[in-house]
């Protein structure tokens, strides 16, 4: 499984303000939310054939967020 963090998508910027998304990037160490891309490449990498070894996980796909 893949847990994300924030990430930039419509619905983000529709349910915040830029001082809110500010506040929120503040909050993760690597500085800013994620992009769908950075999301989905995990997807696709968990479900591709160079996956050969990674089972019965969840990969928090969060730049830190978690590590505080």
């Amino acid at each position: 499984g893949v847990a994300p963090g924030f990430v930039l998508t419509d619905l983000t910027y529709q349910n915040n303000d830029t001082k809110g998304l500010e506040q929120l990037a503040s909050r993760i160490p690597l500085g800013r939310l994620a992009r769908p891309n950075e999301i989905a490449d995990v997807v696709a990498y968990i479900g591709s054939s160079e996956n050969t070894y990674i089972t019965g996980q969840v990969i928090a796909v969060d730049g830190g967020f978690l590590c505080q």
